[in-house]
């Protein structure tokens, strides 16, 4: 004859694993619905910081460097930083 105690025993341990599954399940469609609220920060971003007077034209380039490296997309050559001085200090 079939012992029920162990059949029950295995009922609640089945229950328990749908249980935990379901609620697995439902955590992972919340986390991946959650909403991203970082914004991308863009050139035109820089450019009227700029033009507010917030940051300097230096700035501006450096920014917008790590902006286009960031993006993957090369600085326009004629719109490169200016090179550090050679020599070090003192000239020559």
């Amino acid at each position: 004859m079939v012992e029920f105690g162990g059949v029950i025993g295995w009922l609640v341990v089945v229950v328990a694993a749908i249980l935990a599954g379901f609620a697995a399940v439902v955590a992972v469609r919340k986390w991946a619905r959650r909403e991203v609220r970082a914004e991308a920060f863009t050139i035109q971003d820089l450019r009227d910081l700029r033009a507010r007077g917030q940051i300097t034209e230096a700035e501006f380039v450096a920014m917008r460097a790590a902006l286009l490296q960031e993006m993957g997309l090369p600085m326009p050559p004629d719109t490169q930083p200016p090179a550090p001085p050679s020599g070090g200090p003192g000239g020559s």
